[in-house]
């Protein structure tokens, strides 16, 4: 488990200079190349498709998510349970982490606790439940 944010955040850091290095190392490919290579392999014809123009695609993609992630509130889910106010988003893992890590877009108005209230109006997430279904076996 991280330390704190910072802490999540340099690994997500290290995750995109990785990702910048790789891009750097690659060919250029356009917008409508990498659509071309994509469009062939929904279609499964593998032999039109620029597998190289594919990663490149996949790569840039990967990183606007990290990006994305180390612009967002994020929260570390240090206890076993999540508070929710009624009808807020679903608990979202942010990209350069795995459900282990326990690291989700913070939620408005959530409380972590260890202990649920025997009255609340507020939903709330199992953390341990929800990172053990949503952890490949």
């Amino acid at each position: 488990m991280f330390r704190s944010i910072e802490h999540a955040k340099s690994q997500v850091k290290d995750k995109l200079k990785e990702v910048e290095k790789q891009l750097g190392q690659s060919k250029v490919y356009s917008s409508g190349e990498v659509a071309k290579a994509r469009e062939a392999i929904k279609v499964s014809d593998f032999e039109k498709c620029d597998f190289d123009a594919l990663t490149f695609g996949s790569l840039k993609d990967t990183k606007r998510r990290l990006q994305d992630t180390l612009r967002a509130h994020l929260m570390i889910a240090t206890k076993k349970y999540l508070m929710v106010p009624q009808g807020s988003s679903e608990l979202v893992k942010p990209s350069g982490f795995s459900m282990d890590d326990r690291v989700f877009l913070f939620i408005p108005g959530s409380i972590l606790t260890n202990k649920l209230p025997k009255q609340s109006n507020m939903a709330y997430y199992d953390i341990d439940s929800t990172v053990e279904k949503n952890t490949p076996k």
